[in-house]
């Protein structure tokens, strides 16, 4: 888990935001899945997804912010097409 937080104020935007916020950062695509398929789990993510009304799961890629040597030109990549 990277963060976890409570709902505070909505600065901009219309949308109804999530009362909480939880991110999650996978090593790879591949340990997502084996997490997300494995059948020890499988009774765990229904009582996730219940617990909330609007519980998503949503992946997204983008460059290590971690990096010291990453450049405004390599995070900006991510937005391209």
């Amino acid at each position: 888990m990277v963060a976890l937080g409570r709902f505070r104020d909505n600065v901009a935007g219309d949308l109804a935001p999530p009362q909480v916020l939880i991110l999650v950062e996978w090593e790879s695509e591949e340990a997502f899945i084996s997490f997300r398929d494995d059948p020890d789990l499988a009774d765990l993510h229904p009582l996730r997804e219940a617990s909330t009304a609007s519980y998503i799961w949503q992946t997204f890629d983008g460059p290590d912010m971690s990096d010291p040597d990453l450049s405004l030109a390599d995070m900006l990549r991510v937005l391209e097409p």
